[in-house]
């Protein structure tokens, strides 16, 4: 990687294939998860939001499925590296309950600021470049979970709005937005969502299959990185996931 390239980079996905093929959550990406419903998709975003978030960096996850609380104790859990299952359920062991109090007592930790309106937390997006940026209370990554909060996913019109307000507003401020879609397996749907995710679209990545309790070999698939100049083929990176340590690993 050149080091005009990577010094567009503001956070990696843990990943070195995908971060070595994409570079990572770059300046002014839209990148967009699609997968089938149940998929794990969310899953997915809220992993890689906490790993964000032990990378240092404050953001901002927009989940429209979630309370707010317990949206947080799933995430809070992640970045502990325990299971966020066992953690809503009230059901830790003590060596996982040691973890999440060692995580919770972190000095300086980045901040996660959740969403759940998502209309009014995009006028609040909207309203960046009217502030001042140097008070800190910006995020340096934005993450939507999913894109059916902010416009119903079979007005394609609404839908197209949505996408150009976000793609506009990583343009704007350079902040990376990552967004969740939801989009049916059968080849036919599939292929009209991308082609509606074309346009606006920098990076996109199918992620059927990565639910750790329901697949064995979970894998995302990177479809598209026009930061590379073009549609790329279809590349398969296998993942493992660690049940002890709630995370995943490329599988090399």
């Amino acid at each position: 990687m050149t080091v005009a390239r990577a010094a567009l980079r503001v956070c990696t996905f843990g990943f070195p294939l995908l971060d070595d093929i994409t570079g990572g959550m770059e300046v002014g990406d839209l990148m967009v998860l699609v997968g089938s419903t149940g998929t794990g998709k969310s899953f997915l975003s809220r992993y890689l939001v906490s790993e964000w978030r032990r990378q240092g960096l404050r953001q901002w996850l927009i989940d429209t499925q979630l309370h707010q609380a317990t949206t947080q104790v799933l995430l809070d859990a992640l970045a502990a590296g325990v299971s966020p299952r066992d953690a809503l359920q009230d059901r830790l062991t003590e060596a996982q309950q040691a973890l999440a109090v060692a995580w919770a007592d972190t000095p300086g930790k980045a901040a996660v600021t959740v969403r759940n309106d998502a209309r009014r937390a995009m006028q609040e997006l909207g309203a960046y470049d009217e502030r001042d940026p140097g008070t800190g209370v910006w995020p340096q990554v934005v993450t939507v979970d999913e894109l059916s909060g902010l416009a119903n996913p079979h007005d394609w019109a609404a839908t197209s709005g949505a996408l150009q307000a976000l793609k506009s507003f990583a343009i704007r401020t350079g902040i990376p937005v990552l967004a969740v879609v939801s989009a049916p397996k059968e080849t036919e749907a599939r292929a009209a969502w991308l082609e509606a995710l074309g346009p606006f679209a920098d990076k996109i990545v199918v992620t059927d299959g990565l639910l750790p309790s329901r697949h064995a070999r979970p894998q995302v698939t990177l479809i598209k990185n026009r930061k590379v100049g073009a549609i790329t083929s279809s590349i398969e990176i296998g993942l493992d996931w660690s049940s002890s340590q709630q995370t995943y690993r490329q599988v090399h």
